[in-house]
């Protein structure tokens, strides 16, 4: 009998309500006098005036303890994926610029003529859109991570600009009322710059 007044813990006060008016006979006397017992002292315990109150109030924070941990979940599966994005779109900037040293035997002529007129290198530009997300926002960490990131290969940012690409605007009534948003998705131009040297 204790170990099944342990288990009663696990059941929630819902289902322990739902065993006493349904499943009575699949439960034996004692065990039933556990159940109400157990009932009676959540509802003591709990500040309740009833156990319906109870049982909304446990209903209602388990919701917001599921929805909470799927909030994380998502935020998690998010900044993983941002990540290996940045570090994607990284490896193929680094692929890009080998591919542009070999190129640059074209350009020798050229380096050679600066190289005459005392010149000790060149700027070269990147230019990098990033767009705002659905509420018209755009996340300031993602952008110092990624600004830090180029930085770390010789970039600087030199100038910024946006482009209005749209309004996202969803409205809905009921009976008369309406509710709804309104918000502007921009497009956010980032101009780098970084020298070479001869």
């Amino acid at each position: 009998m204790e170990e099944f007044i342990k288990e009663l813990k696990n059941f929630t006060t819902d289902e322990l309500i739902l065993i006493e008016k349904d499943q009575k006979e699949l439960y034996s006397v004692e065990e039933m006098a556990a159940i109400r017992e157990e009932l009676s002292s959540r509802l003591k315990t709990s500040g309740f005036e009833t156990l319906d109150d109870l049982v909304k109030y446990e209903s209602s924070s388990s919701e917001k303890k599921r929805q909470m941990l799927a909030e994380e979940s998502e935020k998690k599966e998010i900044n993983e994926n941002k990540n290996s994005c940045l570090e994607r779109d990284i490896a193929i900037e680094e692929i890009l610029d080998e591919e542009k040293r070999k190129s640059r035997i074209g350009y020798a002529d050229r380096i050679n003529e600066l190289r005459s007129k005392g010149m000790e290198g060149y700027y070269e530009y990147k230019t990098l859109s990033l767009n705002d997300d659905e509420g018209g926002s755009l996340k300031v960490e993602e952008v110092n991570r990624m600004l830090n990131a180029y930085a770390l290969y010789g970039w600087r940012l030199v100038s910024a600009y946006s482009n209005e690409i749209g309004k996202d605007t969803t409205s809905g009534g009921i009976l008369g009322f309406t509710a709804g948003t309104n918000s502007t998705i921009d497009q956010h131009i980032l101009i780098l710059e970084r020298f070479i040297r001869f």
